[in-house]
């Protein structure tokens, strides 16, 4: 066998093997994307002072939500987004202290939670989609038509899911002047820090730690295909639309005993 058809065997070999390992990677990655982990989520009593809303979205749903406006002149509007499991109610625990200041809040139910209407075939996941985007953009628009509202600047306020989602609210729609986000987290670091985790389900720690970062990202692009394909969704990436963003003021906390979000 001469040399150049020994370097061919073996780069065929690798290229083989390289395939069927992403196929069988990813589809052990996006079992673990898909299975919605038990997280301890904050629920709140309704409130009656409250003033209930209905938000119709472009797709043709309806989010509930509710409206809490001061006896005087609001010096903004604080959008409050909840995290995955939570509902609309949840804006009394996290926000009580800006409905105290004179802030107006207006907090709601993505799709899929609390009263909100579901969409049929998509189960809300930890992982932001440009369905809860058109959730946002659809209570933005809803903003816009209330005379007294629309004339408020806006803030957002999110939490875990929802304070991705306010971060890239702020990215996508200049009108939001500034967030707070809670135990915020962009998609691609918190999968690479769960793969971290449970990469031993899907290959061995030994051949883990020797894949280059850029085969791990690109399984990890694979097995995000997978799964939008499965779900029928798309995944908002969060970081590459942060690397541009330069205009409103973002505060980020993070919890020291919060497990989930490090």
């Amino acid at each position: 066998m001469s040399l150049w058809m020994f370097f061919a065997l073996v780069g065929c070999t690798a290229v083989f093997c390289d395939f069927w390992y992403h196929r069988y990677a990813s589809k052990r990655i996006q079992g673990i994307l898909e299975s919605v982990m038990p997280v301890g989520t904050t629920l709140a009593h309704p409130d009656h002072s409250a003033t209930l809303l209905s938000i119709p979205t472009s797709d043709g749903l309806n989010l509930s939500g509710s409206l809490y406006y001061p006896a005087v002149r609001a010096p903004g509007l604080v959008v409050f987004l909840p995290e995955l499991n939570s509902d609309h109610w949840t804006a009394l625990t996290y926000a009580r202290a800006l409905m105290s200041a004179g802030f107006a809040v207006l907090s709601f139910d993505f799709r899929g939670h609390g009263s909100s209407v579901s969409q049929d075939g998509y189960e809300p996941s930890h992982w932001i989609t440009e369905f809860e985007l058109i959730d946002i953009e659809s209570v933005l628009a809803f903003i816009k038509d209330d005379p007294k509202l629309s004339q408020l600047s806006i803030g957002m306020m999110g939490v875990s899911r929802g304070g991705g989602a306010a971060m890239l609210a702020a990215c996508r729609y200049p009108q939001v002047a500034a967030v707070v986000a809670d135990s915020g987290f962009t998609t691609m670091e918190m999968i690479h820090f769960f793969l971290d985790k449970f990469s031993r389900v899907i290959i061995p720690d030994w051949l883990f730690c020797r894949l280059p970062t850029w085969h791990v990202n690109r399984t990890l692009r694979v097995s995000l295909a997978r799964s939008e394909k499965s779900r029928a969704c798309r995944y908002v990436l969060l970081a590459p639309e942060l690397a541009t963003y330069t205009q409103q003021p973002m505060l980020l906390i993070s919890g020291a005993c919060d497990s989930y979000v490090t």
